[in-house]
């Protein structure tokens, strides 16, 4: 692969305007584990896989042997009373008398059974697909997991752009209104009108009006960030500027990222996998026309005891019985109606509609990767023409301070040299930010964000940002 490697090295400086950070202030990476732990969305994918596995344990159930058991305990009583005309030979008298019987019947009763599939097409592909649905849950749960990561990193990027907007504008305040205290003095001396005093004053209130929006913005962003990671930030880690010493950015090549995203983009995979899923849906379909052959066998244990008292006589009867039975039978559908032709056709249409969501998601793809590589290239020309003009200035009021400590220079030239640099300076920090989050973008369609890059180091680690595209 060519790669032209743009060394850019952008001084970093640090203002005495900038927000001062906390030492307990959250990275990106406490940001992104915190909502690893709160996610909705994410967590419901963990179960999702949870309950896939169950289903996929019930589908090799069924090819397993069943067997079971059963017991059953009986007991009957009664009483029979019979009336007999003649003599008793228990009593020795003759006339009308009666002969009572009492009767118990007991009986114990066990069962087992067994039962086999030895073919059934319909059922292994059933196994077939619930190991299958357990894939796809695997991808839907990386899925969500890497665009978790993708919306907190963009969330903690425009937090810090919207914060360095307060900063600027808080900047511009103050420097225009020391300009304005010496725009009364010289009014006062008679050097410039009272319109041109008014004008500073108008755009200071301008300024305030913009400092206003900046920070409803920024706790806008923050809101959002506590929304994706279940966290209110303090304070966040920036990007220390002052700590870097120099930044080579690398322009991208977009056929290498092309081909990383349709290898690993997580929603491309998703389609891909589902028209395996349509075509699973198709095969069991044409698999329940197919015989089934399954094996059922069965022994029955029984014991009868049955005890009869009379007035004359007492009797025991007892009985064992043992019964065992072994069945192969075989199944096939003859005639459904047409139902079962017609799932056959539906499922036909399905895997067609699939493939057809697999081209749409892949040119979609593809248009999101030239323009992410397109916007970031972009950007390394942005960085390098803003580094110079930061630079520039920066060495511009270096003099210009010279030359004011000198008596050369007035104050008003002086204050505009210092936010003309500012400025500068604000636009190199809010470019790499955009850098960086188009950076992230570019990662999660290649499928490379997930906690396990964050945690080597080999993503974004707070205020020591170290960011890798390759």
């Amino acid at each position: 692969m060519n790669k032209r490697v743009c060394g850019i090295c952008i001084g970093l400086w640090l203002s005495s305007s900038q927000v001062v950070v906390a030492s307990d202030a959250q990275s990106l990476p406490e940001l992104i584990t915190s909502a690893y732990r709160y996610d909705g969305e994410y967590l419901s994918t963990i179960q999702s896989l949870k309950a896939d596995q169950l289903i996929y344990e019930q589908a090799l159930a069924v090819l397993l042997p069943q067997v079971d058991a059963s017991v059953a305990y009986s007991e009957n009583n009664y009483l029979q009373k019979q009336e007999h005309q003649g003599a008793s030979t228990a009593t020795a008298t003759t006339g009308v008398y009666y002969d009572k019987k009492d009767r118990d019947f007991r009986e114990r009763k066990a069962s087992l059974n067994l039962s086999q599939i030895i073919y059934d097409a319909e059922a292994f592909e059933r196994l077939k697909q619930a190991d299958h649905f357990v894939q796809v849950a695997v991808v839907q749960m990386s899925e969500a997991g890497q665009g978790l990561v993708g919306r907190v990193a963009d969330a903690y990027f425009s937090t810090l752009a919207s914060r360095q907007s307060v900063v600027l504008s808080e900047q511009q305040i103050r420097i225009g209104s020391e300009a304005l205290k010496l725009a009364w003095a010289r009014h006062l001396a008679g050097d410039i009108s009272e319109v041109e005093v008014m004008d500073m004053e108008a755009r200071i209130l301008s300024l305030k009006s913009d400092l206003d929006l900046a920070k409803t913005e920024f706790r806008n962003n923050i809101r959002l960030l506590e929304l994706s990671t279940g966290l209110r930030p303090k304070a966040l880690k920036s990007i220390s500027l002052a700590g870097i010493a120099s930044l080579n950015l690398e322009e991208f090549d977009v056929d290498e990222s092309l081909q990383r995203s349709f290898k690993g983009n997580p929603e491309l995979v998703l389609t891909k996998l589902g028209i395996d899923t349509a075509e699973f849906g198709l095969s069991i379909n044409e698999k329940a026309r197919l015989p089934k052959v399954n094996l059922a066998a069965n022994i029955d244990w029984m014991k009868e005891e049955t005890m009869t008292y009379s007035s004359s006589t007492a009797d025991e009867q007892n009985y064992r019985t043992r019964d065992s039975s072994a069945a192969i039978t075989v199944s096939m559908p003859l005639y459904s109606g047409g139902a079962m032709s017609s799932r056959i056709r539906e499922s036909e249409m399905r895997v067609g509609v699939a493939e057809t969501d697999f081209v749409s998601t892949k040119r979609r793809l593809e248009s999101d990767v030239r323009y992410t590589v397109d916007t970031l290239n972009s950007l390394v020309g942005r960085l390098q023409s803003l580094q110079k003009t930061a630079s520039y200035l920066d060495e511009v009021l270096v003099k210009q301070q010279q030359a004011f400590d000198q008596g050369v220079l007035g104050t008003q030239e002086i204050l505009d040299a210092q936010d003309r640099a500012f400025q500068a300076k604000n636009e190199l920090v809010l470019a790499l930010y955009d850098y960086y989050s188009a950076t992230v973008q570019l990662m999660s369609l290649e499928g490379r964000l997930d906690l396990n890059l964050v945690d080597t180091g080999k993503f974004l680690l707070g205020d020591q940002i170290y960011l890798t595209s390759r």
